[in-house]
């Protein structure tokens, strides 16, 4: 995650296979790694289910924690 090296749609877009690099689920973001855990509504869902609201500013204070 911090090398950025999940298949997001923006890293599959970049190597051609798939045709657009926005996100499936919210059709508003393009989906870097960045946006699946932190930015999209349904990650957004998912934190707030869990009672937790991640303070951090970067991926690697993500992997961190």
């Amino acid at each position: 995650m911090s090398k950025n090296r999940l298949p997001t749609r923006v890293n599959l877009h970049k190597k051609t296979i798939l045709p657009t690099p926005t996100c499936e689920l919210c059709n508003a973001n393009l989906e870097d790694t960045y946006h699946i855990f932190l930015r999209c509504p349904m990650a957004a869902a998912f934190w707030n289910m869990i009672q937790i609201i991640p303070e951090i500013s970067s991926l690697s204070d993500l992997h961190n924690l």
